[in-house]
Formats: C-alpha cells, structure tokens, sequence
C-alpha cells in the first residue's frame, strides 16, 4: 500500500496524468480497492477534474464504511474519510509542492 499507493513515485512527481491512469486502472480490475479510488481522487483534484474528483472519494468513503480492513488501512495511513477532511489534505499538498 504504502509504495504503490501512498508513496506512489507518479504522484511525488507530479505526473497526475500517469497516476490518474493507474489508480483508473487498478480501481476498474479490482472490486472496491478503496486506496486505488482515494488516490484516483487525489489525482482529479490535482488535474482540476473537481466532478471526477468527487465520485472517487464517495466510492472510497462508501468502502470504507462497509469494509473494516479498508477502514483499520485509511486510519493507519490518515487518510481523510470525509470531504471537508479531504480538501483540507489536498490544500496541505499543494502548500507542500509550491
């Protein structure tokens, strides 16, 4: 999880692109990977794709309610389990990568 996802080397270099097509693509071989749509969220936002940006995290926040081992691995790792929580991370990045 934590280098293919949260260290993900596309995301640290900024290459949205690339990572939005690989999130994309594990979120749609995989049934309810909750970090492939959580990071495919963080990639919407970084690309301005707000709409995207938003059914992807509702995906993820869907998953994790139902699935404790999603839920004990966003816990872990910290991520934001609701929209307002969400946004305020992606602000941090972006302070982070100015």
């Amino acid at each position: 999880m934590r280098c293919n996802f949260v260290e993900n080397r596309s995301l640290r270099t900024s290459d949205y692109e690339t990572a939005e097509r690989l999130f994309k693509e594990v979120s749609e071989r995989t049934e309810s990977h909750a970090f492939a749509l959580y990071f495919l969220a963080v990639t919407k936002h970084f690309l301005g794709d707000l709409m995207g940006k938003n059914e992807a995290f509702l995906q993820y926040v869907e998953i994790t309610d139902k699935a404790d081992k999603w839920k004990m691995a966003s816990d872990y790792f910290q991520l934001a389990s609701s929209v307002e929580a969400f946004d305020i991370q992606m602000q941090k990045f972006e302070r982070i990568s100015a």
